[in-house]
């Protein structure tokens, strides 16, 4: 599961409960998503994908994907960038396709810059 911007593994807690219950292995990490860019992100969330499979000791493992937002890009670069075996689906949700308007007409501000990086 990947988390967006400016949010934690605690927002994506309900859902990972919910998998959890339905018999699947749910890894939900924080990461700090404003201070490394989605090349970056990506590339630990090929490292992290790699060290589970490799625990699991199953190279044959199904993976789904959880995302919200930003991880949705961080995801689509990631397997864009790695080859990660086993990849069945991925659940984006609301991912930023286009970008954000919104952001774009603020990101020259200053408290834009300090809270987003």
């Amino acid at each position: 599961m990947r988390h967006g911007i400016l949010l934690n593994r605690l927002f994506m807690a309900p859902m990972a409960r919910f998998l959890r219950k339905r018999g699947y292995v749910v890894h939900n990490a924080s990461d700090p998503t404003t201070q490394k860019s989605i090349e970056q992100h990506a590339s630990d969330l090929f490292a992290e994908v790699s060290s589970v499979l490799e625990r699991a000791g199953n190279a044959d493992a199904e993976i789904y994907f959880v995302t919200h937002s930003l991880g949705g890009l961080v995801l689509r670069y990631m397997l864009t960038h790695h080859a990660v075996p086993g990849v069945r689906r991925a659940v984006q949700i609301v991912p930023p396709n286009q970008g954000a308007s919104a952001a774009r007409h603020l990101s020259n501000g200053r408290a834009f810059r300090w809270l987003y990086g």
